[in-house]
């Protein structure tokens, strides 16, 4: 199938499913030479039709792939400042998303030239497990499992999440970078009352004053 007859096909889809838009959460080898003709090609069916484009990117698998032609084309850019390590790599245990690889992704996409009025900060609502805890573990399951889990970034033997002081950080640092918001992934692994990763999220955001 040709590109053009493609991305018509993916127009149709999203009316016929009243969807909004489209969010292209291309990564790894997935990102080629044809990425930016691909983009281009969305952005001009996608656009004229009312429908978004936004773009799910990662620095360190495939970032540096994009062209930095694309970003003007996307209606907001999901920076994915997670997934620094993880069960995959198994002897290198530890925070796959620090409050410093937050700043240094954000800073990167920064000065590749995304406007701070296109980023949008991710964090995660999950935490990864290494040893005899390897694999992924929703953040749910972290709270269910670990009494007072929710203050702190890493509980047993060992699972590395972030917790609420962590959370309520990157959101203050996206705050206080004046971009335009903050992305999870993802909703289905919070839980409710005091201990929500949103709740935390938005009390932030209202003690901001920022809507």
């Amino acid at each position: 199938m040709d590109r053009a007859n493609f991305v018509a096909k993916i127009l149709a889809y999203l009316k016929a499913h009243q969807f909004d838009g489209l969010d292209v959460d291309l990564e790894g080898p997935a990102i080629n030479a044809d990425y930016g003709k691909f983009i281009a090609a969305l952005s001009s069916t996608l656009k004229p039709a009312g429908k978004g484009l936004t773009a799910a990117v990662s620095q360190g698998y495939g970032g540096a792939d994009i062209p930095n032609s694309t970003f003007a084309q996307f209606d907001w850019i999901n920076i994915m400042a997670y997934d620094a390590t993880g069960p995959w790599a198994p002897n290198s245990p530890g925070q796959h998303s620090s409050y410093e690889f937050a700043q240094s992704n954000l800073q990167y996409w920064l000065g590749r030239g995304v406007p701070k009025s296109k980023a949008v900060l991710g964090v995660p609502f999950y935490g990864y497990g290494f040893g005899a805890q390897a694999g992924e573990w929703p953040y749910s399951k972290i709270i269910a499992s670990y009494a007072g889990a929710e203050n702190l970034d890493q509980v047993g033997n060992t699972i590395w999440y972030n917790g609420i002081p962590t959370i309520k950080a990157k959101v203050n640092y996206a705050v206080d970078q004046g971009i335009a918001g903050v992305m999870i992934w993802e909703m289905s692994q919070d839980v409710a009352g005091s201990k929500s990763l949103l709740g935390a999220i938005d009390a932030v955001l209202k003690a901001r004053k920022v809507k």
